[in-house]
């Protein structure tokens, strides 16, 4: 499953509305730590909105990745977004 979600060769709307998430969206909320590094560092939106949890740093949080949750806030995810 992870391995399909990662692919950098799979087509993937990044711009999705509610509830779909991105991948960033996904990758956090499995904690998967170095897709989410991977998909920070190529420029994914940390606070793109999808995903039953609203956002990636809300679905790192819900999933308990702790080391997860600090890679989006350390690129100015918002704290106070709505999910």
């Amino acid at each position: 499953w992870a391995t399909r979600l990662y692919r950098a060769d799979r087509e993937w709307d990044d711009d999705p509305g509610p509830p779909q998430g991105s991948r960033l969206y996904y990758a956090c909320f499995a904690g998967l730590i170095a897709p989410v590094r991977d998909l920070i560092g190529k420029g994914a939106d940390v606070n793109a909105q999808g995903g039953e949890y609203g956002n990636a740093l809300q679905a790192a949080s819900w999933g308990g990745h702790q080391e997860i949750v600090k890679l989006p806030l350390d690129k100015g995810a918002d704290v106070n977004a709505h999910g």
